[in-house]
Order: structure tokens, then sequence, then C-alpha cells
């Protein structure tokens, strides 16, 4: 028989053996303690082969019923149902009680659990409910599964100074339960909850951490991970973090992280944030196919700063991810997308951030839609795309309302859609949709607009190629201009409905040398006070070739008054509309002089 594991005893379980076995000296007490135990061990096996004999055999009866069921024709009358499982075996498993364990809340159970699980490889280790103190666990064997009962708490003993559970074998699962890190009895910065270390196929499902000193799951250069119903809170700092490392040599396949819920809304001074997925630009190694779903993250409500707490971070060569369905709540951002191609934002609900609902930079090829993000008049910008190479994003059917400053900016991001997004801002805030750093080929169509602001509701600068057709920008009589674009060529502004603005439908101007050529304006139907459309040239700006400016549809309220009362035609610009009440009749402004419908000066 093979040595037996050393146990650490407790000094009443001691007393008990000496106590309860023959002989006069501890030895022959020895003796006697181990003839039993292994007597009782050899019974144990014994019964446990003879109980796998028996699940064996029930198992296939059961298999042969099953089948022979399924050759039976139906009774008459009666359709035929499919073969039901007559009788459901489980593997075999084994209680850490049977190898010593406590669970008191006192005793240092390390060593009992640890014999317990090389005895279990491959099986199922069954913890009952109780506090388990340990100094640090460790997986013992591949395809494992650790199965906490309900009240089963794994707590780090005082000044462990230990990750709690480390994994180091591949298919290794821990299910329900509670893991602890007693943060504050530790006194160095650098544990984990549960540190998974470069194998795949690793599980935890409906697992509850908490009192971590640093992060609660750190998985490292490990594919295939499913992080399932777990409950995370008491962080030193991220909740859940997988990535590639500097050492990496393969990508990463296949991360899932759903259904959980981390909370760390009540810490103060906290670092880094919610779940992030994270790849590695000097191994230039990737994460491809990373799932996060359906979860929920809590962060506290904090002032922007330069140290970045993001709910979900998606961040550096993380390919094709998916994150739908998720509810943020604090941090300095709802989700960011870094550096990382094709991914998908979908049909997640963002609150409560200081800075950004979705940051979305440096990631072409990507999708931003139907997301519902509220700023709470907190918030500065709902989404944004920043940084060079976020190019041919789609960002489509979001809600987006109580922004400080930006409903969506686009910053450079050539060749992006932004389309079919319902976006209301309060009073204060600064533009709907801003096109800015440069882009080409964007599109704004299909927005709904509601501006409460004293600014415009679409602007743009130094655009090509933009196209802004089929809006509806209410400016609720404080929105100055609908549509603004400053040095912008090669420009369309179709069918768009635009009402409440004070000084202009819509205006293309440059107040430096530029020239302003190759626009289109057509088909826009404006009601307002202001100017409906103009195009400025001013400041050393001219206007060139293929300037094409179609009267508004019905609805235009064009400015009207006494000759005396119109502007000149150089500061209404041109395509500037006014009713000449003195003259009974409208004009139009070539950018110089007022004209008739007949070309005539007016």
């Amino acid at each position: 028989m093979p040595d037996l594991p050393a146990l650490t005893l407790s000094q009443a379980h001691y007393d008990r053996v000496v106590a309860a076995f023959p002989g006069t000296t501890l030895a022959a007490k020895a003796a006697a303690y181990k003839a039993w135990l292994t007597g009782n061990l050899i019974d144990y096996a014994a019964l446990t082969e003879a109980r796998r004999i028996d699940e064996a055999a029930n198992a296939s009866k059961a298999a042969r019923l099953a089948a022979l069921a399924a050759s039976l024709p139906a009774r008459p009358g009666e359709v035929a149902q499919p073969p039901q499982q007559l009788l459901q075996t489980g593997g075999p498993s084994i209680s850490v009680k049977d190898y010593g364990a406590e669970g008191d809340g006192t005793t240092d159970d390390t060593a009992a659990i640890t014999a317990a699980a090389l005895a279990a490889a491959g099986q199922t280790l069954h913890f009952p409910a109780g506090t388990y103190l340990h100094t640090g666990l460790m997986s013992r064997g591949a395809n494992q599964t650790w199965q906490l009962e309900p009240g089963a708490l794994l707590q780090l003993k005082d000044a462990a100074n230990a990750h709690c559970v480390v994994v180091t074998h591949p298919g290794f699962k821990i299910a329900g339960g509670t893991i602890d890190g007693n943060r504050a009895n530790q006194s160095l910065a650098h544990w984990y909850g549960v540190y998974v270390q470069a194998v795949a196929d690793v599980t935890l499902d409906g697992v509850a951490i908490q009192g971590v000193k640093k992060r609660g799951i750190y998985a490292h250069d490990s594919d295939r991970l499913t992080i399932d119903r777990c409950r995370i809170s008491d962080t030193g700092e991220n909740a859940i973090l997988v990535e590639a490392t500097d050492t990496a040599t393969a990508p990463i396949l296949d991360p899932i992280i759903r259904n959980c819920h981390v909370d760390r809304s009540g810490e103060e001074g906290i670092i880094e944030g919610g779940i992030k997925i994270h790849g590695n630009l000097t191994s230039n190694q990737k994460v491809l196919r990373a799932r996060i779903t359906n979860n929920t993250v809590r962060l506290p409500t904090l002032a922007p700063s330069p140290q970045a707490q993001v709910c979900i971070e998606v961040l550096n060569l993380v390919e094709h991810a998916v994150v739908s369905g998720n509810t943020t709540v604090g941090g300095t951002m709802g989700i960011s997308v870094a550096r990382s191609s094709c991914a998908v934002v979908t049909g997640n609900s963002l609150g409560g951030f200081s800075y950004y609902g979705i940051e979305w930079a440096g990631s072409p090829d990507g999708t931003c839609g139907n997301n519902t993000i509220d700023g709470n008049s907190l918030g500065l910008v709902g989404i944004v795309q920043s940084l060079a190479g976020s190019h041919r994003t789609a960002i489509t059917g979001n809600t987006v309302r109580g922004l400080a400053l930006d409903g969506i900016v686009t910053n450079g991001g050539n060749s992006t859609t932004i389309s079919a997004n319902i976006i209301t801002l309060p009073t204060g805030s600064r533009n709907a949709i801003n096109i800015a750093g440069s882009p080409t080929g964007v599109t704004v169509s299909g927005n709904a607009i509601d501006y409460s602001g004293a600014n415009y509701a679409i602007a743009g600068s130094l655009c090509t190629h933009l196209t802004i057709s089929g809006n509806t920008v209410n400016g609720n009589g404080t929105c100055l201009k609908a549509v603004a674009l400053d040095r912008s060529t090669n420009v369309t502004i179709m069918g768009n409905v635009l009402r409440g603005f004070t000084q202009h439908g819509i205006l293309v101007y440059a107040s430096v040398a530029f020239v302003l050529d190759h626009i289109t304006i057509l088909g826009n139907e404006i009601s307002a006070p202001g100017t409906a459309v103009a195009v400025q040239a001013t400041g050393g700006a001219t206007v060139g070739v293929n300037v094409l400016l179609g009267q508004a549809r019905s609805g235009l309220t064009a400015p009207a008054g006494a000759t005396a009362q119109r502007p000149s035609a150089v500061t209404a610009g041109v395509g500037a509309q006014w009713f000449d009440k003195t003259l009974g009749k409208p004009i139009f402004s070539d950018g110089t002089a007022w004209k008739d419908a007949a070309g005539a000066a007016a």
C-alpha cells in the first residue's frame, strides 16, 4: 500500500487518537492507529470499487432498456415518444471531510484539502457547508471539479499572503460557494482570488469571490476559459482580467465571461476597473473571439482622470470580440474598445459614467449598435471614436441622452456610418453629432436629434466626401445652427428636416484661406426664424466650383423684413434667403449681392 499523505491534526483530534487506541506507549498507539486507518482505507476502497461496478452495471442496464423501449412499436392511437434516460449516474466524488478537513473557521485545512484533491484526480471534490481556512490552494490534477456546496467558504488565513486558488491543470472547474481573500489581513498587495496559469478549458461557475488584495480572477495565456454566473466584489484591481502576456507564443482563443455581477461601487481610491480582456503588443499575441455578455458591472462614479476606471475594457489586439447585453453603472467609462478590430458592441445599457459611455479608439471594422447610453447630465460624451485607425465603424441604432458635451463624436474615423440613432441632449450641451479629425467618407443619416443646447446640432470640420441625409433635428429654439460645417468639401446635404434653430439651418463656411467646392444642398425641409441655407467664405476663403444650393421644401419660414432691415449679402452668405416686405418678394444672396428669382439685383 502506498504511503499515506501527511495530515495536519488539531490538538483536540490528536488527543482523541491517543486516548482511543490501545497501547502503553505512543509508538504502540500509533501502530494501532495506522493499522485501523489502513484497514478502513482498504474497506473504503473496496466499497468504492463495488459502488463503481454497481453504477456501471446500472448504466448498462439503463442503456439496454432505453434501446429496447426505442425499438418497440407505439400502442394503437399513441404517439411514439423519444426514449428517456431511465437512470442518471454521476461520476465518482470525494469529500474534503473524508481527508480530515474541519471547515470550522479555526482549523488550517490546507493539508487536508490538498490530500483530498490529490486523491480526487479527474473526479469531483465536494466541499460541504463550512468555513475552510487555508494558506493558498492549487489544482492537483486535470479534469477535476471542486464543487462548493451552498454555505461553503474558502477563506485565506490571516497573513497568508498567497493567491486563494491557483489553477495549473486543464479542464479544471470550480462551481458554487465563496472564495474570500481576507483582504484586510494580508500585508502584500499582489494576490489573486483565482489565478489561471496558461491552461485550457477552465470553468468558474457560480462562484462568489470577495475581499481580494489585487484581482478577483486573473487568467493569462489560457484558451477556452469560461467564467459564468460569478459574483465578484471588494477587489484591489480588476474584478476579472484575461490577457496574453509578454511571453505568449500563440493567441488566446474563445474566452467567455457571461452572467457575472461585479460590484466595486463601495471602494475608495479605486485602481483599474471591472472586466478587462487584453491582447499583448509586446508579444504581438491576440485574443480571438472573446465573448462578454449579460454581465452587470458597478464602479464608483468618478471625476475624469488620467487613470481610467472602465467597467468593461477590450484592449490591444482583441479581434472579433462581442460585448453584448451588459449593464454598467459608474466608472470613467462604460465600455472601451481600443486597438482591437472587428468588435461588436450591442444591446448594452450604460449609465453613471463620468467621461465616455462608449470609447472606440483605434479600432477598425466594428459595430456599435442598439446601446442605451444615459449620461445623467454628468457623463461628457455618449460615444466617442478616437485615435487613428478607427475606420469603417458603424454607429447605428443607439439611444443617447443626458450628456454634458456631445452625443456622438467621430474623430478621424474614415468611412464611418452614424445612422438611426436617437440623440437627446440637455441645455448646456455642445453638439449632438460632432465630425472632427479630418475624416473622409463619413455618412450621417436617419438620426433623430432633439437638441436643447445653444451651439450646433450637427457639426463638422475639415470633412471630405461627407453625406448628411434624412436626419431630423429639433433645435427647441435654442440651437444656433442645425448643421454647421467648417472648411469642408465634397459635401452632400439632402432630405433633412431641420427645425428650431436661431441662426442657420445649414451653414458651410470658412474663415481662413480655403476653397469651398463640390457642395450639394438639396431637398431639405427647414423651418425656423434664422437663415435657411448659407455658404460663407470670409477671411481669404473662396467659393469654388460645383456649388448647388436648392430651394428648401415646404415648411421653410424664411427671415423677413423691410429692405432696410435685411443683412448684407456678404454676411448672409451664398444661398441665404430673405422675404423683402418692401419689395413684396423673396430675394436670394449669391454671397456678394441680393437678387430676385429672375437674377436681377434687388
